[in-house]
């Protein structure tokens, strides 16, 4: 922008922007929740004062949630990408675990409401402490002017109105199920999904650990350098996430069937497999996001996820009163997939100049391989397995297969970037090298 003089004016538009937002919502959440809970997801009256109860957690959450992403990005733009990625982690694995421990003691939904609030109060006030520590060697300086208010918002507005288009997209689907199914088809569905999207932490923390190195390599002349290490950062990406949704998308019937019931078993495998699906496509549009995020390109990333947005409500309001649950895990799979496509032909194209064949012979075909091996390893044999033991080994006998099948088929490159990542820990963006 204009310097580092303007930093702590930046810092504090986006305070002002995110945390106002926020408790503006907030405060229409509050007041309006039983309205909500009534007319916008139908819930019957015996249940309306713990969704109400509900809405206000949420709520009040998400304004703590606010300041934690305004502090993250703070660290971000100061290329702490070790304490932006600490917090992200922190948040996605105390909040769920956390939840997950309260229901094994059984604690009711108001004990999980107020643990969602306090995880955010506690995650905001330590995102806030670093990020103010971290700005501390850049005081203000008086003899230049303020960063005019216009500047910062023709960058940041693209990135904070694509928040909204983010929650249409991973949390509208369940505003449709509510109007359109049943609270219990709800449930069905929320849970696959939440613990599908948790899964999102791991390319966000590629990303942030690629996102140094990118910058550094846009310099003119650097374009092939720029594109190996896209090519390599989406194979470690597609590496580490690609084994887990395979294995997911395969064994869901079992695994929801062991972990819920029966019911879970019989009506949420068909919407979750078509998730996993969904969340393939996320991971291999991550990487593109760092390019752009790397070229200071800020209306990118807004074109790509309101499109998604987009996408998905238009097909959830046709399909969804028709279909039911297949329909809202069909939207989030074109909703990823159509958009997706478009997006990284044009990254590809403006950035990269990387041609479809080089992209998809170096970074997509050696991790998916491994993975159609598992599946046909794994398919003839996955409805024999029953019991937590015998999907204990199909998941270890076929993490043996993913991850076997990848190294040998691993370039001397890639297996020097495996012996890096297993040298230093995930969050140090010194970890992708070159």
């Amino acid at each position: 922008m204009r310097g580092r003089h303007a930093l702590r004016d930046a810092a504090r538009y986006s305070y002002v922007i995110q945390a106002g937002g926020a408790a503006l919502a907030a405060a229409v959440a509050l007041a309006a929740a039983p309205i909500f809970a009534f007319r916008l997801f139908h819930v019957p009256p015996h249940l309306r004062p713990i969704a109400t109860y509900l809405l206000r957690c949420a709520g009040a959450g998400a304004v703590f949630a606010a300041v934690t992403e305004a502090s993250s990005g703070l660290l971000q733009g100061l290329q702490r990408f070790d304490l932006a990625n600490g917090i992200v982690l922190m948040r996605n694995v105390v909040l769920p675990a956390g939840a997950a421990a309260l229901v094994w003691r059984g604690f009711g939904l108001q004990a999980l409401g107020a643990w969602y609030v306090a995880v955010n109060v506690v995650a905001a006030a330590i995102a806030y402490l670093l990020a103010a520590l971290a700005i501390r060697p850049f005081p203000a300086h008086k003899d230049h002017p303020p960063l005019p208010l216009a500047d910062f918002l023709r960058w940041s507005l693209g990135q904070w109105t694509a928040g909204f288009a983010w929650t249409m997209t991973f949390q509208f689907d369940r505003l449709f199920i509510a109007r359109n199914v049943s609270l219990s088809g709800l449930t069905l569905y929320s849970v696959p999904a939440s613990l599908l999207q948790r899964l999102q932490v791991l390319p966000g923390m590629v990303v942030l650990s690629a996102l140094p190195l990118m910058s550094e390599a846009r310099r003119p002349g650097q374009e092939e350098e720029m594109r190996r290490m896209y090519l390599k950062s989406l194979r470690f990406l597609m590496w580490v996430t690609l084994p887990a949704l395979t294995l997911l998308a395969m064994l869901m019937p079992q695994f929801l069937g062991l972990w819920l019931g029966g019911e879970f078993s019989a009506h949420s495998v068909l919407p979750a497999r078509l998730l996993c699906a969904a969340q393939v496509c996320f991971m291999v549009t991550s990487m593109p996001t760092a390019v752009v995020t790397a070229r200071h390109n800020p209306w990118y990333i807004p074109a790509f996820q309101w499109s998604q947005a987009i996408v998905s409500l238009l097909f959830w309001r046709t399909f969804v009163p028709h279909w039911g649950l297949p329909a809202v895990g069909a939207g989030a799979l074109l909703a990823q997939a159509l958009p997706g496509v478009v997006y990284i032909a044009l990254v590809h194209r403006q950035y990269l100049h990387l041609p479809l064949g080089r992209y998809l012979d170096e970074g997509l075909t050696v991790p998916f391989l491994s993975a159609g091996l598992v599946l046909i390893l794994l398919y003839p044999v996955h409805g024999l397995i029953s019991g937590w033991l015998g999907l204990a080994g199909a998941v270890a006998a076929g993490l043996a297969a993913y991850y076997g099948s990848t190294f040998a088929l691993l370039s001397g490159e890639d297996r020097a970037l495996l012996k890096d990542w297993i040298k230093h820990h995930l969050g140090d963006g010194r970890s992708l090298t070159v």
